[in-house]
C-alpha cells in the first residue's frame, strides 16, 4: 500500500513540476502582433508558410508572431487591422518591387530618431529572382526577409551581423537552414528581449 501510495505522490509531484515548467516557460515568452498588407498579391498558401517560416525563427528567441493579415482597401478587416499604439505591434508591407532604393535590397525598415519603428517594407520581386536561381521555395526566402526586416525594428540600430538572420550580406545560397545557422546570437536575444520587455513596462504604465 506505502508503495502504490509513493508512485501516486512521485506521479503527482512529476505533474506538478511539468506544470509549473510549463507556466514558467509561457511567462517567458514575448508577443508580438505583425500587420501584414500583401501589396504584391503573393498566393495566400505561400504568405502563411512565409510567416510560418518567419514565426519558427523568432521562437528561438522566445518571441510568439501573431500575423493579422489585412487589406490595402476598405474591407472587413480595416478596422481589424488599424494600426493601434501598442508599440508591440509592427506593420509590414509586401510591395513588389523598390522604387528607389538598389536592386539588391530585399527590403527596408524604418527607424527613428531613437532607434525605434514601426514599418518596414520587404520586396517580392527580388525574392523571386532567388527563387529562380536556387531551388528554395518563394515561401522560405519570404520568410526569411520578413524575419530580417522585423529584426531591425526589435534590435534598432546596427542590427547587421556576420552571420544569422541579421546578417548584411546575402547570397543565394544563404537562404537554406544548412547555411543559416542559428538565427540569432545570445546577444541579439537579449537585445530583442530587453527591448520588449522596456516597451511592455511602458504599456502598462500608461494604461
Amino acid at each position: 500500500m506505502w508503495s502504490q501510495l509513493l508512485r501516486v505522490c512521485l506521479a503527482a509531484s512529476l505533474v506538478a513540476s511539468s506544470g509549473l515548467a510549463q507556466a514558467r516557460e509561457a511567462a517567458d515568452r514575448l508577443q508580438v502582433t505583425i500587420l501584414v498588407y500583401n501589396d504584391a498579391d503573393v498566393e495566400p498558401a505561400a504568405l502563411l508558410a512565409a510567416e510560418r517560416t518567419a514565426a519558427n525563427i523568432y521562437k528561438e528567441a522566445g518571441v510568439d508572431m501573431v500575423w493579422m493579415n489585412c487589406l490595402s482597401q476598405a474591407g472587413p478587416e480595416v478596422d481589424r487591422c488599424k494600426p493601434a499604439t501598442d508599440p508591440r505591434q509592427l506593420i509590414l508591407r509586401i510591395e513588389h518591387q523598390a522604387q528607389a532604393l538598389t536592386a539588391d535590397k530585399y527590403g527596408v525598415a524604418y527607424l527613428g530618431a531613437d532607434g525605434r519603428g514601426k514599418y518596414c517594407d520587404v520586396f517580392f520581386d527580388r525574392m523571386l529572382e532567388v527563387w529562380r536561381a536556387e531551388p528554395a521555395s518563394d515561401a522560405t526566402i519570404l520568410g526569411i526577409v520578413m524575419a530580417h526586416e522585423l529584426g531591425h525594428l526589435l534590435l534598432g540600430f546596427n542590427a547587421h551581423s556576420a552571420a544569422g538572420i541579421m546578417r548584411a550580406q546575402w547570397r543565394f545560397k544563404d537562404f537554406f537552414w544548412g547555411e543559416l545557422g542559428r538565427a540569432f546570437s545570445p546577444e541579439e536575444i537579449r537585445t530583442i528581449r530587453g527591448r520588449l520587455i522596456d516597451v511592455m513596462s511602458v504599456q502598462r504604465a500608461s494604461e
